[in-house]
Formats: C-alpha cells, structure tokens, sequence
C-alpha cells in the first residue's frame, strides 16, 4: 500500500509539474503573440507615416513647379536668375528632406533593434527560469532517488522501479530550455530577414523619389528652353531706319502781269 500510494504521489507530482510548465509554455506564447502584435502595429503606423511624408513631398514638389512656370510666364526677363536661385533652394530643400528621411530610416532600425532586443530580454528569462526550475527538480529528485533503494527493500517490482525513473527522467529533461532556444533563434532569424527586406524596400523608395526630382529638373529646363524660345520669337524685331533727307527748295516770287498800256501814236491831240 505504501509504494502504491509513493507510486500515486510521484505520478501526481509529474502531472503537476507537466501541467505547471504547459501553463509556463502558454504564457510565453501570449508574450510572443503579443510582440508579434506590437512590432506589426508599429510597422503600420511606420509604413503610414512614410506614405503621408511622401503624399506631401509630392504636393509640396507641384506647388514648387506651378510656382516657377507662373513666376516664368510674369517675369521672362528675370528667369534665368529665379531659375538659378529656385534651383539652388530646391537642392537645398531635397537635400535636406534626404537628410530627413535618412534619420528616420536609422531611428526606425535602431527602434527595431530595440525591440528585437527587448523580446530577447523578454523570452531569455522565461527559459532560464525552466532551465533553474528543471535543475532544481534534479536536484531535488537527486535524494528521492538515493532514498529510492532503502523504501526498495519492502519488495518494490522492477517494472515500478523502471517507470518511476522513466518519469524523472522525463521530468528532469531539459525540454524547455531546448525548445525556448530553438524559438529564440527562429525569431532572430526572422527579425533579421525582416529588417533586410525594410532597408531594401527603403532604398528602393529612395532611389526612385531621386530619380523623380532628377526628372522633373529636367522637366524643368525643358520647359524654360521652351519659353525662352517662345519669347524670342515673339519679341518684336527692331529695324534700322536711316534719318530722312529733308530737301528745301525756294521758290521765286511770282511776278504780277503789267498792265497793257496803249501807243502813244494812237493819242489824238
């Protein structure tokens, strides 16, 4: 009766202790989900954020371009010198806006980083509290096994001694410790592919917004050649009159007719 009831208790406390790290298995389940959960939250609101920069650097870049062809069109005589200056502001402001972009990119991996570490930090624990719990269950099997031999000699069957230290082999396994570990690095793994497919994403966004501002400068100069050629043609021609010769021509008074006066001859006395 005595073994029987030893049997019962040492297979009852196997139970508890299987169940207790099933409960333990479940919780860090919950805190990786709810990792997972946070790192996609913060993804979307980072992939949102990128899009409302972009969606304004588009707005910002037309408003800039209608403002050159309006000030073009009103002041064709001072367009080389605004084009030049606008020029020159644009370059500063994409150069600036890149800069930008560029400490978003590392705050956003360094954030990232962070987080990876802070779930490492997170889950590290966990194991090694299985991995102390386990070597404490050793450890404490350790005298129930020694005291196994001297309770033995009330006639304990070798099938019952062979499952018993079955169980406590099963129980004082590792298990945990394995199986956190081999969670630990699949999730490194896929962090780091993670992080290589954002930065690749992120360069290609980059490169295309450059090769855009590299097309609408061209678009540009285009568009001023245009109008300078449009003003040329309808600049109006100036022609080279030579001063006119203005001749003065004076004329002889005209002489009045005398008047007829009759032959002496003809006069009677």
């Amino acid at each position: 009766m005595e073994e029987a009831a030893l049997a019962a208790a040492e297979e009852l406390q196997r139970q508890e202790k299987l169940a207790q790290m099933e409960r333990k298995l479940q919780k860090q389940k919950e805190i990786q989900r709810q990792q997972a959960l946070e790192l996609q939250r913060e993804r979307e609101e980072e992939a949102a954020r990128l899009q409302h920069e972009q969606e304004q650097d588009v707005s910002r870049n037309k408003a800039l371009t209608d403002e050159l062809v309006l000030q073009e069109t009103l002041k064709p005589e001072q367009g080389e010198d605004l084009l030049e200056m606008q020029r020159r502001q644009k370059r500063e402001k994409h150069a600036h806006q890149r800069a930008e972009r560029q400490k978003a990119i590392k705050r956003q991996l360094e954030q990232e980083k962070d987080a990876e570490e802070l779930a490492f930090r997170l889950s590290q624990p966990i194991n090694s509290h299985f991995s102390i719990e386990n070597g404490s269950d050793d450890s404490d099997n350790e005298p129930e096994r020694s005291s196994l031999p001297r309770g033995s000699g009330g006639g304990l069957k070798g099938k019952d001694a062979a499952r018993l230290s079955a169980s406590q082999a099963t129980v004082t396994a590792p298990r945990s410790s394995l199986v956190g570990d081999v969670k630990r690095e699949m999730i490194h793994k896929q962090q780091i592919e993670h992080q290589r497919r954002r930065e690749a994403v992120l360069m290609q966004q980059q490169q295309t917004r450059d090769a855009e501002w590299r097309q609408q400068c061209v678009e540009l100069e285009q568009q001023r050649a245009r109008m300078e050629a449009l003003n040329v043609r309808k600049a109006p021609r100036e022609v080279e009159v030579a001063p006119r010769e203005i001749e003065v021509v004076r004329r002889a008074p005209v002489k009045k007719p005398a008047r007829a006066t009759a032959p002496i001859e003809s006069f009677e006395f």
